[in-house]
């Protein structure tokens, strides 16, 4: 005979749930990923050419999880669930070339050391025209605190590269010729920038002067004298004072050269021309350029021709001939004169 047994609906319930374990446990791997440990991801960012690494923002891939770095690069991104990522590096001017893949365990405190990030890089190319030259070489363009740096061939181009993305001021310059600098030079990432934005950039000669008196020798009026400073093609003109001043000429060292019809040339050298200065000339006397003149002279009738004045018209310059008629005058200022040959007992001849 069957006897039918009840039990009660509790010890029933009790029965089944017995058959199910919930996990709970924040390290147990079947635990719901909200109850689990989070972890932890940490390292540190370094920037090529650079001793400052704040502000590199790193993040996990595909989440909403990420860091920025302190000065010294430090970083840490918590309440990591477990799983497997993709470290992702990004900063203005740097690249980050070997992305980082992670796997984080169930609270687990992952360290993946150093990150490096390089730098990026342009190029900067422009032309360099030197003012009153046909060869534009030799000036030098250089990236303002920095070690970039190149010069200028013979037709003015040039080329930096390698240089490091950013803004700069350039800087232009070359012996004789008046310094440029072009601010707010933006080098992008794999770009050629040209610093004159299509046009050529000039430089300009350094310029300076000169000041003196030059003189005429038995002269009240000292007008007139060409002043050349030569193999620069500047020159001037002397008032009735003797005065002078000639400006704009390229720096350097010069020989002044001093000249006016019927007088010597004087020579002044190693003057020196300073920049953005008047250069002091000493004073300079031109003499009277002289001559001689010969010839013969005769009396009529005779053998005997010493004796015979020759005079030039309206100076003190006289001269006597020989027994043969010879004569010889010198120093003579250089012009046209009447010469008037005299002796007693002849006539005069003009």
């Amino acid at each position: 005979m069957l006897r039918k047994i009840f039990l009660p609906l509790s010890w029933l319930l009790f029965f089944l749930s017995c058959g199910k374990l919930e996990h709970t446990n924040p390290y147990d791997p079947e635990s719901p990923l909200s109850l689990q440990e989070k972890g932890k991801i940490s390292g540190k960012i370094i920037l090529e050419e650079s001793k400052d690494y704040a502000g590199v923002i790193v993040s996990l891939k595909g989440t909403s999880l990420t860091s920025i770095t302190d000065k010294e690069g430090n970083w840490t991104i918590t309440d990591v669930p477990q799983g497997k990522y993709t470290i992702a590096v990004s900063k203005e001017n740097w690249e980050y070339l070997e992305p980082m893949e992670v796997e984080v365990g169930i609270g687990e405190e992952l360290d993946v050391g150093e990150i490096f990030l390089s730098r990026l890089r342009g190029s900067l190319a422009g032309q360099i025209l030197l003012e009153e030259s046909d060869d534009h070489s030799g000036a030098l363009i250089s990236i303002k605190d920095t070690l970039y740096a190149g010069f200028s061939n013979r037709d003015g181009n040039f080329i930096i590269s390698g240089v490091s993305t950013g803004t700069y001021d350039i800087l232009i310059s070359r012996s004789g010729y008046e310094e440029r600098e072009i601010t707010g030079v933006k080098v992008s990432a794999n770009s050629i920038i040209d610093v004159g934005n299509g046009s050529p950039v000039n430089l300009f000669l350094q310029r300076g002067e000169v000041e003196g008196y030059a003189f005429l020798e038995g002269e009240t009026d000292h007008s007139g004298i060409l002043v050349s400073v030569e193999g620069s093609g500047k020159t001037g003109i002397t008032d009735s004072t003797g005065h002078y001043i000639i400006s704009l000429i390229p720096v350097g060292r010069y020989n002044i050269t001093f000249t006016k019809d019927r007088f010597n040339k004087e020579v002044v050298t190693d003057v020196v021309v300073g920049k953005n200065q008047t250069t002091p000339v000493g004073d300079v006397l031109l003499l009277v350029s002289r001559g001689s003149i010969s010839g013969v002279a005769y009396l009529e009738g005779s053998s005997e021709h010493s004796g015979i004045l020759l005079i030039f018209e309206g100076t003190s310059y006289t001269g006597l001939t020989n027994s043969d008629g010879d004569y010889l005058i010198q120093n003579i200022p250089v012009g046209t004169y009447n010469l008037i040959a005299k002796k007693y007992g002849y006539e005069d001849v003009r």
